[in-house]
């Protein structure tokens, strides 16, 4: 049992939507060298840092964890009445939102187009930008390190699409069901959507109608 000191809600949003993510995961994969998940191995683990939500991205005005992050992460977590405490202290005094199998997929997808963007930094032009402890990396990338990488991926969007390859039992769930690889196809749309609003300053518009959390997309309220 892993056992972590979160102090405040909005932390606790940061590590449910960061660990959850599809390149958080391709990270533990590569961190395991077996099957046991130990206490020293999450300490190890990359977890953006928690100030870099707390700027506007993706022109999106505002604090980036509250006004995108959480009500993503509230339609996806707050299903059932039983979580009421949860969605209290997210400041959600309406009733659970209802399964709904399409908006939670581009939720996700949401959530992991923009995960790509922070573990996989591009500059306006979609281009590598160099990682620096200013921006929240634990060091300053060096020149050869950049040339390495791109001597390996020539930006980051193929970074993207590589990461995404390394889930076979979703490209074979995926393609079985819809005859492509839709979880990486939107991904993909998602992240080039975002990069464009780098690029222009235009606020990245949600591919979900009605947005994330909603009122419409909850259960009607108990009598």
């Amino acid at each position: 049992m892993f056992v972590f000191d979160v102090p405040s809600q909005r932390h606790a949003i940061w590590l449910l939507t960061c660990g959850n993510s599809l390149p958080f995961d391709y990270v533990v994969r590569n961190k395991l060298g077996g099957t046991n998940f130990l206490q020293f191995i999450i300490e190890q683990l990359a977890f953006i840092g928690f100030d870099q939500l707390n700027h506007e991205l993706f022109g999106i005005k505002g604090r980036f964890l509250d006004k995108w992050i959480l009500p993503r992460a509230l339609e996806l977590s707050y299903t059932a009445r039983d979580l009421g405490d949860f969605a209290k202290s997210s400041n959600w005094n309406g009733p659970p939102f209802r399964w709904d199998e399409g908006r939670r997929f581009l939720i996700r997808c949401e959530l992991d187009a923009a995960y790509f963007h922070f573990y996989l930094p591009a500059n306006e032009t979609g281009n590598w930008r160099l990682a620096r402890k200013t921006n929240g990396c634990s060091c300053d990338e060096t020149i050869e390190q950049s040339e390495d990488l791109n001597r390996h991926f020539s930006n980051p969007r193929d970074a993207v699409a590589y990461i995404v390859d390394t889930f076979p039992i979703v490209k074979r769930k995926d393609i079985k069901e819809y005859g492509t690889y839709r979880t990486k196809d939107t991904i993909l749309e998602i992240y080039d959507r975002m990069q464009h609003a780098i690029k222009t300053g235009i606020p990245y518009q949600t591919l979900l109608d009605p947005p994330p959390a909603d009122p419409r997309c909850c259960h009607p309220p108990r009598e």
